[in-house]
């Protein structure tokens, strides 16, 4: 039977303690960087489904822009702090906006989506956050929440809706088609196209929501 003077058991135990200390941090650190990185893979995982070789944005607002058709990622949460013109390319009356949102997307009380003069089209919106819509704001396009929820402010304008989660629309809010993995709330004077999901009784089957 070998035996251990009380300095090699010393030893032996600070050189295990130190080896747990390093898996650990290693282990922390692995863990970091993976939730680091999680809203730049959600985006990847998203031009994937949308097979989109897109162009990048680095604002931290919409307020101001001017944008033409095409396809557009975030690589973070961004907000509309006021004016947004979709303007379709010269010589046409109509295009496609896509936008992919690695993070939240917020708009403030009377923030603005408008196409330019005589040009119209269609806008998707997938976000990987929550999304928050300001009282009486008024968006365009279909809008999906892929990992949260969906707020819809009092008297606020906007077209279709999905959510993994909740939706709720305020007072007096008008929405599009809502699609909810959560619960769907109704304020009082609000209206929406077809629901589907976890809807309350004011939801129709077809027809629309009336509050």
């Amino acid at each position: 039977l070998q035996t251990f003077s009380l300095s090699q058991f010393l030893e032996t135990t600070m050189f295990v303690s130190n080896s747990c200390r390093f898996a650990l941090f290693f282990l922390l650190s692995l863990s970091v960087n993976a939730l680091k990185d999680r809203p730049q893979r959600a985006v990847r995982d998203l031009q994937a489904d949308f097979d989109l070789d897109p162009f990048q944005l680095s604002y931290s607002d919409f307020d101001g822009e001017v944008i033409g058709p095409g396809d557009y990622t975030v690589p973070a949460a961004i907000g509309l702090g006021g004016l947004l013109t979709l303007e379709c390319a010269q010589g046409k009356s109509t295009g496609e906006w896509r936008f992919v949102i690695g993070g939240a997307f917020t708009t403030v009380a009377e923030s603005t989506m408008q196409f330019s003069e005589d040009c119209d089209g269609t806008v998707d919106w997938a976000v990987t956050g929550a999304i928050a819509l300001g009282a009486t704001s008024t968006s365009i396009g279909s809008m999906e929440s892929i990992e949260g929820a969906i707020t819809v402010g009092k008297a606020a304008a906007c077209d279709d809706l999905t959510a993994f989660a909740a939706i709720t629309v305020g007072n007096d809010a008008h929405t599009g088609r809502i699609t909810a993995g959560g619960a769907i709330t109704l304020g009082a004077g609000s209206t929406t196209g077809v629901c589907a999901g976890l809807c309350p009784e004011a939801c129709e089957p077809e027809g629309g929501c009336i509050a």
